[in-house]
């Protein structure tokens, strides 16, 4: 762990210069000197996990595979079928029957 060695390699070099801690670790005085002088990257910024899509996993049988395909082909109406795309249509063919089916 990047984080602990660099710690470990900080607090032996306030007791021992490089050359001597060298001695002691598979490291060089050079390698020493430049996990000394390195800094981490701060945490990465929290991203909110509605912005992230979810993934949706199911089996269908063959026949219904090709059910399926045939009404995002339609909902995608003759488009590029990039994977948004499909997911837009899926969620329209959802979206079209649940309207449909309330009540």
């Amino acid at each position: 762990v990047l984080e602990k060695k660099l710690a470990l390699i900080n607090s032996l070099s306030s007791r021992m210069q490089a050359k001597e801690l060298s001695s002691l670790l598979p490291l060089t005085a050079r390698q020493i000197e430049r996990y000394r002088n390195l800094e981490l990257p701060k945490s990465p910024a929290a991203t909110q996990d509605d912005n992230l899509p979810h993934p949706l996993v199911f089996f269908v049988s063959k026949e219904q595979k090709k059910i399926i395909e045939d009404a995002i082909s339609k909902a995608c109406k003759n488009t590029k079928t990039s994977k948004k795309t499909k997911a837009n249509a899926i969620t329209q063919i959802a979206d079209s029957f649940n309207e449909n089916t309330i009540g």
